[in-house]
């Protein structure tokens, strides 16, 4: 029985047939659940697609050809224009066309059929608008399915008024949302939702809708991208979209502002972070539509809230993009909006190596923010002045300052920030080349952090702390608190230690006499560390370490076989390059075990 969402009252029907001939298998397809005892429900699900992170990745032409979706594409493409095949020019824009429809056969069906006037880029590139684009089917299909937005018009008719609703107001959520989301967003306009839940229940059940795999204890739900396009399509010619959106905007910025002193006081956050590491779609839409409407002060909010988190997940290019944009404004904002915009922008400039624009940035924040007599903030922003120094060489100034905001913090009981302080204040110390002060001051910092739980501090401690103890000579003690260091980074989240751990670890391996793995280590740090806009090698006392590096791993390598090197290194990802450094503090940590015994 084929499309039996149509005729659901005879399901009663079924059950009575069912009931009568013991030896009876009905096989319906339906867009909708019968909802009879002893019915086994199979999904038919898109064609899948492997994503390029995943370690199953086909790593060849060939293998990429013989997944389902792709090969499905090629195989239509070649009917309207034969000879079309999959190369490796292609393979990128034929797999990218692929997911963003979704592996759906159907979309993929029609959008080759445009393979006959238009190249795969120019088709990728059209696809922002994906439903006028996706028409054409078969004169021998049904009409249906001759278009995609046919194909979803026919599912969204079958739709009670308030699911239709509903439907298109969830369409607002990018890469999905939250129940407790769409109930507070949806339930807080004209003409709310009665009962979010069950709507949501209802258009799981007709796969328009579906539960995203848990990660945690929020149930979380997500649209195709095509199924959300048709309902943009509905929500724009609403007459609520404005409203929508602006709820949007607003759940968004409450998240980000909720998020943002659990990040910036460095406490236990994994949790924040992870979350809005999965609302980054949602938070990058609600930016957008913020800014796109002249929203300036939930811009320069939600842009100034999201800087810690920019910050940690290496994202800087991205977030000094937003927060230029939102400065930019000269509308009304209240004086501590415009002071936390101000503080992450010297943040996020201070970590590409921007020193002098980092400190007008910061300068003009700790102005504000001693003005309103704020004793978090004022001190924060004198703390990364004080960095800017440090990482300017710039080191009795440095000391100064630090001093100054680690008073201050002390003086709050913000003993995170304390131990944040005391942190750098070891920083300083080795820029000065007194490394037994550095040590005192790092393991001083390490014992503050861990009596706060300072989850993200911790990392940065040991890990200085390790390269410090390799000049010392103790290359084993500090490969272990290195290995400490990549493994309390795995679970982290903290992607901008991740990147610029990877350096100091090819220093270690330079102390350890592994040349060829400190090239590929820096050569990975370069290509890992470009894209996210992150200055990672050119910071002091860090840069003297590393550049003493290279010159002796070239050395003993010679140029050529360090080049070499160097270019393999470009080509690893993160957790390859992770998983080099880890085989190398593993095997010295083991070593050492070896002679105690």
């Amino acid at each position: 029985l084929d499309n039996f969402e149509h005729v659901l009252p005879a399901a009663l029907l079924i059950s009575e047939l069912l009931a009568g001939c013991p030896e009876l298998v009905v096989m319906a397809t339906s867009r909708e659940r019968l909802h009879l005892r002893g019915e086994r429900e199979v999904h038919v699900e898109p064609l899948t697609l492997p994503s390029p992170s995943d370690p199953h990745y086909p790593d060849s032409v060939e293998a990429l050809a013989a997944v389902a979706a792709i090969r499905l594409f090629v195989e239509r493409a070649d009917e309207v224009r034969p000879g079309f095949a999959l190369t490796t020019e292609n393979a990128p824009v034929v797999t990218e066309i692929c997911r963003r429809l979704d592996g759906l056969p159907l979309a993929i069906e029609l959008a080759a059929a445009w393979v006959r006037v238009l190249p795969t880029p120019a088709l990728l590139e059209r696809l922002e608008r994906r439903l006028p684009l996706l028409a054409g089917g078969a004169r021998d299909l049904p009409a249906r399915q001759q278009t995609l937005r046919a194909t979803i018009a026919w599912s969204y008719d079958l739709l009670t008024a308030e699911e239709q609703t509903l439907f298109r107001r969830l369409a607002v959520f990018v890469g999905g949302g939250t129940l407790e989301a769409a109930e507070m967003i949806l339930g807080t306009v004209e003409n709310p939702i009665s009962d979010v839940l069950e709507g949501i229940a209802s258009l799981v059940d007709k796969n328009l809708l579906k539960q995203a795999e848990e990660t945690g204890i929020e149930a979380r739900y997500v649209m195709l991208e095509t199924v959300r396009a048709f309902g943009l399509e509905q929500l724009a010619t609403s007459g609520e979209e404005s409203a929508i959106r602006r709820q949007h905007a607003a759940w968004y910025l409450d998240l980000a502002e909720r998020a943002d002193p659990v990040l910036l006081n460095m406490s236990p956050g994994n949790d924040w972070l992870w979350r809005l590491v999965t609302e980054q779609d949602n938070l990058r839409a609600a930016l957008d539509w913020s800014h796109q409407t002249g929203d300036a002060e939930t811009f320069l909010r939600m842009a100034g809230a999201l800087s810690m988190f920019w910050y940690l997940r290496s994202g800087f290019g991205e977030g000094r993009q937003w927060l230029n944009l939102a400065l930019a404004s000269r509308a009304p904002a209240p004086a501590s909006v415009r002071a936390r915009a101000l503080l992450g922008a010297g943040l996020l400039a201070l970590y590409q190596g921007e020193h002098e624009p980092a400190g007008e940035f910061l300068s003009e924040a700790l102005k504000l923010y001693r003005s309103l007599g704020d004793d978090f903030h004022a001190p924060y922003s004198q703390f990364l002045l004080g960095v800017v120094a440090e990482d300017s060489g710039v080191y009795d100034r440095a000391a100064t300052l630090l001093e100054e905001a680690r008073a201050l913090f002390d003086a709050t009981g913000n003993q995170a920030m304390v131990a944040n302080s005391c942190y750098h204040q070891g920083i300083v110390a080795w820029g000065q080349r007194d490394l037994v002060r550095a040590t005192t001051r790092l393991e001083e910092a390490l014992e503050l952090a861990r009596a706060t739980g300072a989850t993200f501090v911790i990392r940065w401690i040991v890990e200085r702390l390790g390269i410090v103890t390799s000049e010392r000579g103790d290359h084993s003690r500090a490969a272990a608190l290195l290995h400490e260091a990549l493994i309390h980074g795995q679970t982290s989240g903290d992607i901008h230690a991740a990147i610029s751990g990877l350096p100091m670890l090819g220093v270690l391996a330079v102390a350890n006499d592994q040349p060829a793995l400190a090239a590929r280590l820096f050569g990975a740090t370069e290509a890992i560390g470009a894209p996210t806009g992150q200055s990672v090698i050119f910071q002091l006392p860090e840069r003297t370490s590393f550049e003493q590096a290279v010159a002796s791993a070239r050395a003993k390598l010679g140029p050529s076989a360090f080049d070499a090197a160097w270019d393999a290194g470009t080509r690893l990802t993160l957790d390859e390059a992770v998983a080099e450094a880890l085989a190398m503090t593993q095997a010295i940590i083991e070593a050492r075990a070896g002679l105690v015994e």
